[in-house]
């Protein structure tokens, strides 16, 4: 069913880098700054106001589990989640850095994968945590990173943008395999 809302930043605040519709449609987790300081929001579809979700400073772009309970983020040179009902956080694992390229995906096997920054390839982690482990590899063609990935309905495959290089566009694989196919250049 279409729905038409207007969604303004809350009062005093300016949006931030990255927001997430839920599954299934009800809600929108997005970054807002107030007075410095730059958190995770949820907005139910529910009600009018949107809320700050504590522990969630210095979090960019946003992104669900499959089930609606968890929302992904990035902070502190960490990949984390808070558990929408409780408020609890949890780090899943450790950075370099996070920057505004920062971004995840998550299937409903539990697996996250994620590109940390503007100069890496994709990895995976346990949506329990653990050591992140590579996915793809980038190319001899002067690939300056694989950013923004995004699983696909079958929770194996995802595409991604290849940045840099020759072949820069969108490209598909899988976790099952380090190949990849540029889709659109």
């Amino acid at each position: 069913t279409p729905i038409r809302l207007s969604l303004p930043a809350p009062e005093k605040t300016t949006f931030g880098p990255g927001s997430a519709l839920s599954p299934d449609g009800r809600s929108l987790a997005f970054v807002a700054v107030r007075e410095g300081k730059q958190q995770l929001w949820l907005r139910l579809f529910s009600g009018f106001e949107a809320r700050p979700l504590p522990g969630t400073d210095g979090a960019v772009n946003p992104f669900w589990s499959p089930d609606n309970r968890f929302v992904g983020f990035f902070a502190d040179a960490k990949l984390k989640t808070i558990e929408v009902s409780s408020g609890a956080v949890k780090s899943l694992c450790d950075l370099t850095a996070v920057e505004v390229f920062s971004a995840g995906s998550w299937n409903r096997e539990g697996v996250i994968i994620f590109s940390p920054d503007a100069h890496s390839p994709v990895y995976r982690v346990s949506a329990t945590g653990g050591v992140p482990t590579q996915v793809t590899e980038l190319g001899k063609a002067q690939e300056g990173a694989h950013i923004w990935p995004e699983f696909l309905p079958d929770g194996r495959h995802f595409v991604f943008w290849v940045l840099g290089g020759d072949k820069d566009g969108i490209a598909v694989s899988s976790l099952d395999s380090k190949e990849k196919k540029l889709l659109i250049p």
